[in-house]
C-alpha cells in the first residue's frame, strides 16, 4: 500500500559524496558536492523508518518525500549562492576601498612634493635669490589638491 506522499531513495550522486556520521545518532545524511555548492541531505526531513517500505529499512537507506527534498535541495543552493555574492559583493568593496587607498597614497605623495618645492622657493625668496612670482604656481597646485581631496 502506497500513500499520497511518492518517496524518492537518497540523495541525487555527483561530483563528490561523504557520509555525515553524529555521535548521538547512527547516520545524519549524505553530503553531496556539484559546482562548488554542498548538499547535505542531514539537513532535510527523510521518511520516518517505521513508515518506510520493509525492502528500504533492510537497507539502511534514507528515504525521502520528493516534494520536501527538493525543497531542502532548493533552500541549500539559494543559501550557497546568497554567500558566493555576498563574498563576491565584499570582494568588490575591498577592492574599491585599495583603489581608494591608493589615490589617497598618491595624493598625499603629491602634496609632500609640492610642500618640499614650496619651502625651497620660500627659502629662496627670503634670501632673495628668487622672485616672489615663482611660489604662486606651487601655492594654487597645492591649493588645487587639497580641495580636490576634500
Amino acid at each position: 500500500m502506497r500513500s499520497k506522499m511518492e518517496e524518492s531513495i537518497g540523495a541525487p550522486q555527483s561530483k563528490e559524496t561523504e557520509n555525515v556520521h553524529d555521535d548521538d545518532k547512527k547516520y545524519t545524511g549524505r553530503k553531496t558536492k556539484s559546482f562548488g555548492i554542498s548538499i547535505d541531505s542531514g539537513l532535510i526531513p527523510s521518511v520516518p523508518v517505521e513508515r518506510q517500505v520493509s525492502v528500504l529499512r533492510n537497507l539502511g537507506v534514507n528515504a525521502f518525500n520528493q516534494d520536501e527534498f527538493e525543497e531542502g535541495v532548493l533552500k541549500q543552493v539559494d543559501q550557497a549562492i546568497a554567500v558566493k555574492e555576498t563574498e563576491e559583493i565584499v570582494k568588490g568593496w575591498e577592492k574599491n576601498l585599495k583603489a581608494v587607498d591608493e589615490d589617497i597614497k598618491a595624493v598625499e605623495n603629491e602634496l609632500a612634493e609640492i610642500d618640499n618645492v614650496l619651502s625651497v622657493l620660500e627659502e629662496k625668496t627670503r634670501t632673495g635669490y628668487e622672485p616672489c612670482h615663482r611660489i604662486l604656481p606651487a601655492q594654487k597646485q597645492k591649493d588645487l589638491k587639497v580641495l580636490a581631496v576634500g
